[in-house]
């Protein structure tokens, strides 16, 4: 876990693409180094774990519009002709996918990608990536398992909910305990966190922005009493400059090739 010198955070902004999320806690974070947690009975463990999953997802949807939100990205679903519901072979399947991809039409290209499955049991990925357009026959050829299907990004907003319908699902399956739920390439831009007076000003900043207000909501906490919290989805290109994403940072959802 990333070490931070001493600081009482009382406000956050994370910035990822042009989605802006706003934190205002009622008692400050104390931010003085990795956190030790005692033992645990199963019961603590179970709610730390649900915990820790709900996380992961977030940051997930956070990567997602941090690098696929400027109408620059595809969604994938790739799907087994037969009823195939072997996790691990399917992940071997999926990365010789990606690298017959890279060696065909280049190693640039990012992605994050999550296990589903489908009522007969059988697995199948959904994918955000923004590498190239390859035909769909190309595409098949290429899996060589059964079936995909693309459709485009739109804008952030977008590739928010295309997250919560489609990529946020695995999250909660039994059949993946043990194992990664979703991730990412190495070469990923991540979002930016400020806080406090930078947190403030950078919101002050946006003020005349044209952006939209997608969630505002309060809700309590075990350790930093009730949470303010504030969703918006700026106009593309309307960010201010201050904004700069960080690249090839480290998320916590896992990184493949």
């Amino acid at each position: 876990m990333q070490e931070c010198p001493v600081k009482l955070i009382r406000q956050k902004v994370i910035i990822s693409g042009d989605m802006v999320e706003y934190y205002q806690y009622q008692e400050p974070i104390v931010c003085s180094g990795p956190k030790k947690h005692g033992k645990s009975s199963n019961y603590r463990k179970e709610q730390w774990a649900v915990k820790n999953k709900k996380n992961a997802f977030h940051r997930l949807l956070r990567l997602v519009a941090a690098n696929f939100g400027d109408a620059n990205g595809r969604f994938i679903t790739l799907t087994y002709a037969e009823n195939f519901q072997d996790v691990e072979a399917a992940n071997r399947h999926f990365n010789t996918f990606i690298k017959r991809l890279r060696k065909e039409y280049g190693s640039e290209f990012r992605y994050v990608v999550t296990i589903e499955f489908q009522k007969r049991g059988a697995v199948h990925y959904h994918m955000l990536t923004d590498m190239p357009y390859i035909k769909d026959t190309e595409l098949r050829r290429i899996w060589g398992h059964g079936f995909v299907k693309v459709k485009e990004v739109k804008n952030s907003k977008h590739a928010a909910v295309y997250v919560g319908k489609y990529m946020g699902k695995g999250t909660v399956d039994k059949r993946l305990t043990g194992k990664k739920n979703f991730w990412a390439s190495r070469n990923m831009t991540y979002p930016k966190v400020l806080t406090n007076e930078e947190a403030a000003a950078y919101m002050a900043s946006l003020e005349n922005t044209d952006k939209e207000k997608y969630t505002e909501k309060a809700y309590p906490s075990d350790y930093y009493g009730e949470i303010q919290y504030v969703k918006y989805f700026l106009q593309p290109g309307t960010a201010p400059e201050s904004a700069q994403p960080t690249v090839h940072g480290t998320l916590g959802v896992g990184s493949s090739n």
